[in-house]
Order: structure tokens, then C-alpha cells, then sequence
């Protein structure tokens, strides 16, 4: 049996946490970031959410937006894997699914995963694992039990290990679909390093760990993300990685004042913190090539096309449309936004 094969219920979890929490953005079907209607049981980070007042009998109601799911990309998955489990290796190349949009390397709405794109996660969770198990010092640091079959110690392996992966406390259930993993791998004959190295390569490969997940626990109104949520971001945003071990344990402070400034100023003082300046950088030049690209788009339209998604935008949009057709409007918009799809469709009236 191949180990795709037994990750099954790791995937099919992971996907089923992605479909109640939040929306996965540019996945190899296509997808409409401009599309905030309805999510079912709302969106990760408390996307979607409709005011009081709104609803049925008055006025529209209004969706505030939606919260896409961020997905790693190249420099953070990097990042990542070295920083949390040690390893030299750079498994995300530039072989891995393009990811930019004008320069800028992190639009959670270009940040989706197709068929190809899904293999080389896999295939760099296998040697990212195997590079961990091949040195000692960092097999210890997940190796933490010896006793094989001794569901208790691979539990503990299973928490342990899972909570700095997935940057939070695991949920039972996945605590489960990890332990099988395990079992599965036992009962093909392999020994206990080899069958928690798979428990590894699994998680490596779990859309938990791909994406950065927030969870609304059925939330209909405005609440406050989780201190593992706070962690998440705040060690992305400052160090475009995971969050280390210190600030895992003060995730349950985090949201206080005392507990943010301490964390943020010790963050920074990290040499981590010099990938912060390098990303601030590189948007800093993402931005000029931006600015530079829509002036070039400006002129071959004949038009001055605005930034941003204002109401400019829209009327930019139509006045193309009447004035060299729709087919003009394709060579500079996404068709699959919505709001591409309506100035299309009004221009045919």
C-alpha cells in the first residue's frame, strides 16, 4: 500500500476542516476571490459575516467579506520546515506552482494548491521527514518515546510534535487520523522510528499544515481570533515562519496588552525578524513593479485603469467595454471576479 494511500484520512479531515472554516483560494479549477456570497458556516477569520439588520424583509444584506485561507508560500514554507524541525533543507524551489501577482508572493487569493503543485508537497514532506529521522539531535526532538505499539507514547509524539507543526493544539480527531497513520505503517511491518517518521511526512503533507487555518467554532457575530491565531500571524507577519516554542506557550496570554508587547518585542529582537525587513523590501519593490505595470496596461488601453476596487474602477471598466467592446475589457480583467462578470454583463444591455 502506498503511503498516499493510508494519508487518506489525514486529507480528507484536513479538507473537511477547510470547508467549515474558511475558503481555499486558486486551487487548479479556478476559483472567484470576488465572490463573497454565501459560505455556509462562514469563513476562516469570521469572513462573511452579515450585520444585524441584514437578511430577508429590508434592505440586502451585507456581507462584510471574506477571509481567504493563506496558504504558504515558497520563502515561508522554507522557513518553516527549517525553523520548527531543523532541517537545511529548501525544498520549495522555483519548480513549485507560480505564486506571484505583480510581484507580491503573498495574495492568499494566488496562494492555491492543483494536482502537480500537491505532489511536490508531498514529495517534500517525504525529505523533509527523512532528513529529520537521518540526525539524531533531530530525531530526539521528535523521537520523544521508544516504546513501539505503546498508544500513549505516540499520542504524546502525536501532540507534542502535531502542536508545533499545525502551530496549535491538535483536535481530537486529528490526534486520531494521525494514529492511524501509524498503526497502518506498523502493520506493514516497520519499526516504530519509521512508522512516527510517516506520522511526520503526513503531517507535513496536511492541508492543516499547508494552510493557516482560523477557525470560527460556528461564530455568527464579531469575535477575537484565538491566542494559537495571534501566534500564527504575528510570527508570519514578523518572521515569515512558524512560531517558536516560547510563543506557543504565552499563546493563551497573547491577547493581552502586556503579553503582545513583550512577545512582539522579543520577536523582533530575533534574527528571524531580518526576513521581516527583507519581505518589507521586496514589497516595497513589488509595488513599483505594480505601479509601473498599470501605467504600461494604462496606455495600451487607452484609458487611465485606476487602482484599487473602487467605484473608478468599475466605471473604467464599462467605459472600455462601450467604447472597444468586451473583448478589450478581457485582455486587462480577471473574468472570473464577479465584478468583471457584471460590468460584462451590463455592458451588453
Amino acid at each position: 500500500m502506498g503511503r498516499i494511500e493510508m494519508f487518506s484520512s489525514v486529507l480528507a479531515l484536513g479538507m473537511s476542516l477547510a470547508g467549515c472554516t474558511g475558503m481555499v483560494a486558486g486551487s487548479g479549477t479556478g476559483s472567484n476571490p470576488g465572490n463573497t456570497g454565501g459560505t455556509g458556516a462562514g469563513t476562516a477569520g469570521g469572513g462573511g459575516v452579515v450585520p444585524p439588520g441584514g437578511g430577508s424583509g429590508g434592505a440586502p444584506a451585507l456581507v462584510a467579506g471574506v477571509d481567504l485561507m493563506h496558504r504558504l508560500n515558497t520563502n515561508e514554507y522554507n522557513a518553516t520546515v527549517q525553523d520548527v524541525l531543523g532541517t537545511m533543507l529548501h525544498p520549495a524551489d522555483g519548480t513549485w506552482r507560480a505564486e506571484s501577482d505583480g510581484g507580491f508572493d503573498n495574495i492568499a487569493a494566488h496562494l492555491g494548491i492543483d494536482d502537480d503543485q500537491y505532489v511536490l508537497y508531498v514529495d517534500a514532506g517525504k525529505a523533509v521527514a527523512e532528513d529529520v529521522f537521518a540526525a539524531p539531535a533531530l530525531q530526539a526532538k521528535v523521537l520523544t518515546c521508544t516504546t513501539a505499539d505503546d498508544m500513549t507514547c505516540v499520542s504524546s509524539i502525536i501532540n507534542q510534535t502535531g502542536q508545533r507543526v499545525l502551530r496549535r493544539p491538535l483536535l481530537a480527531d486529528e490526534v486520531t487520523s494521525f494514529s492511524k497513520v501509524y498503526t497502518d505503517v506498523r502493520a506493514q511491518g516497520e519499526d516504530h522510528s519509521s512508522a512516527i517518521k510517516d506520522v511526520l511526512w503526513a503531517m507535513l503533507s496536511s492541508s492543516q499544515f499547508l494552510y493557516r487555518m482560523e477557525f470560527d467554532n460556528g461564530a455568527t457575530t464579531k469575535h477575537l481570533i484565538s491566542g494559537y491565531e495571534l501566534a500564527s500571524r504575528l510570527s508570519y507577519f514578523l518572521w515569515s515562519s512558524a512560531p517558536d516554542d516560547m510563543l506557543l506557550a504565552a499563546a493563551s496570554q497573547l491577547t493581552t496588552d502586556a503579553t503582545l508587547s513583550s512577545s512582539v518585542d522579543r520577536m523582533l529582537a530575533d534574527p528571524k525578524a531580518e526576513r521581516f525587513i527583507a519581505v518589507a523590501a521586496a514589497s516595497v519593490l513589488a509595488r513599483d513593479l505594480f505601479l509601473s505595470r498599470l501605467n504600461q496596461l494604462s496606455n495600451e488601453a487607452g484609458l487611465t485603469l485606476p487602482k484599487g476596487a473602487s467605484q473608478a474602477v468599475i466605471e473604467a471598466a464599462k467605459e472600455m467595454v462601450n467604447t472597444q467592446g468586451a473583448d478589450a475589457l478581457r485582455k486587462f480583467a480577471k473574468l472570473h471576479f464577479r465584478t468583471t462578470a457584471t460590468v460584462l454583463a451590463e455592458g451588453k444591455l
